[in-house]
């Protein structure tokens, strides 16, 4: 018999915790700013130029916000409620490392054409399962501003204009979020593609209810009792919790590196590595 605990969070969190939830408040602020300005002559003021009504930047962005929203609910639930949960927060950080990485897979490509590719293949995707999602409803499904016909038919066009893999873009099987999670992990040095994708996998089986997940990570206190069954009490610590939200913040972190470097021109992008290196 397995029980979930939630326990209040200690007064005093250690320095680390610290700087990691003093990230998260100033970036939460950052969002409510509009999104940087794009350069002129910047790669992706080329992007929109040929693709603008799917937008990389602004996908690209809208990520990292949602990314944001979801590690900022993380603080609210810990700091400002003092509460830690034993399944809920890691539900919390399985969103943000989806959004952020997301991001980084948008963004991390040189090469134009491959951004423009994943762009296109992301805006297919988001049609397909919007389309099989409103099926469920039948005649009750709410009716997007235009068919799903008319935009599938706009990306499949505008793959075929820009050349970038047609095919591959629409109509090919989803590259699937654990993927996702692992090729944008290997865009940080720091970061290990396998453990991110584990980690990834085990914020999802808290939200699922997998005791895999619950066994593996948190802490936990067995009391036999009769015939082989033993009560077992698991709880999260803020340490626990902040260790794993580590990946999808370093992920984030990645992810606004690459937006401000698309986004500049190559002056000021050599301006901001020559900043960096003084």
């Amino acid at each position: 018999m397995i029980e979930d605990h939630q326990t209040s969070v200690p007064a005093t969190p250690s320095v680390d915790l610290i700087k990691l939830f003093e990230q998260i408040r100033q970036w939460q602020h950052m969002v409510e700013s509009p999104a940087p300005g794009v350069a002129p002559g910047s790669a992706l003021a080329a992007d929109t130029a040929k693709s603008s009504m799917y937008d990389v930047g602004h996908v690209a962005w809208s990520g990292i916000a949602i990314a944001i929203d979801h590690l900022h609910a993380l603080r609210a639930l810990i700091v400002d409620a003092h509460q830690i949960h034993s399944h809920a927060p890691f539900s919390l950080i399985r969103g943000a490392i989806d959004n952020a990485a997301v991001s980084v897979w948008l963004l991390a490509p040189v090469d134009q054409d491959e951004r423009l590719f994943r762009r296109l293949h992301l805006a297919y995707e988001d049609v397909r399962q919007g389309t099989e999602a409103g099926a469920l409803l039948g005649p009750r499904a709410p009716q997007p501003p235009r068919p799903a016909e008319v935009r599938l038919q706009e990306i499949t066009d505008l793959a075929r204009a820009l050349g970038v893999n047609p095919t591959g873009a629409v109509g090919a099987r989803w590259a699937g979020y654990e993927k996702i999670v692992q090729m944008a992990a290997a865009e940080l040095d720091h970061l290990d593609p396998g453990l991110t994708a584990f980690v990834w996998r085990a914020c999802s089986a808290f939200g699922h209810g997998r005791q895999w997940a619950a066994l593996s990570l948190l802490s936990r206190e067995s009391q036999p009792r009769s015939k082989g069954v033993a009560d077992v009490r698991l709880t999260s610590s803020v340490e626990q919790v902040a260790t794993i939200a580590a990946t999808a913040v370093m992920l984030n972190y990645r992810a606004i590196e690459l937006y401000d470097e698309r986004r500049a021109t190559s002056d000021e992008r050599k301006m901001t590595l020559k900043r960096r290196h003084q």
